[in-house]
Parts: C-alpha cells; structure tokens; sequence
C-alpha cells in the first residue's frame, strides 16, 4: 500500500513539473512574439524579512491608466538606486513581464527534479515487480 502512495505522489510531482515547464515556455513565448517594452518607475524595494539576498520591488506603469504590480527576487537589488525599470506588457492582456525575466534557470532546475523523480519513480516501480521471498 505504501508503494502505491508513492507512486501516485511521484506521478504527481512529475505532473505538476511538467506543466511548470510547459508554462513557462509558454510565458517566454508569449513574451519574445507579443511583448511590447516599456519604461516603469519603482515606487518602493524592501528586502524579505529572514531572506537578506531577495527583495520586493513594487513597479508603477502606465499604459492606458497607472497600474502597479509587486515582484520579488535576487535581481531587485540593482533597482536600489535607479528607480527605473524595463517591462513587457502583453497587448489586450493583462500580463506583465521583467524584461530580464527568461525563466530558464527555473526550467533547469525543474528538469533536474523531474529527472531524479522519473529515476526514483523507476526504481519503486521496479521493486514492486520484484518479489522477495522469505519477507
């Protein structure tokens, strides 16, 4: 019963990768063919409590009307002191990229678990195919 669990967990977790990576191809694609780039102000950079390498950046824009979104990570600590950032706006859309956002370091990673999840997910199956005797 314990095997079936993991199993299932295992297909899940390979699940959930694959689609993280099938959207953020799908975003890069998005962006590189339909992405318009713009100028955005910074309004505030605050650094995460208990994480002093990432930031929280809050970044105004405006197309038809202001608009802000928040975004966080390692590279919010460039816009320090420049308070001026590059977007991509996605036209009838409300979807806004970092223009320095490419998302394929977080693709890497996800194939390096997706590949260790399918290699554990072969040796569980493996064991249940294999019969111990004497247990």
């Amino acid at each position: 019963m314990i095997l079936y669990v993991a199993v299932v967990t295992l297909i899940i977790g390979i699940v959930f990768l694959v689609l993280q990576i099938r959207n953020n191809k799908i975003k890069w694609k998005m962006k590189r063919e339909y992405g318009e780039v713009i100028e955005a102000k910074v309004i505030s950079r605050n650094v995460v409590p208990g994480r002093p390498d990432r930031y929280v950046i809050k970044v105004e824009y405006a197309i038809n009307e202001n608009k802000t979104f928040i975004t966080s990570g390692k590279f919010a600590k460039r816009y320090e002191h420049d308070r001026n950032i590059q977007i991509v706006t996605i036209p009838n859309s409300n979807k806004v990229f970092l223009a320095e956002e490419d998302w394929k370091q977080q693709n890497r990673v996800s194939f390096v678990f997706l590949l260790f999840l399918l290699f554990f997910l072969l040796q569980l199956l493996l064991i249940g195919f294999v019969k111990v005797d004497g247990l």
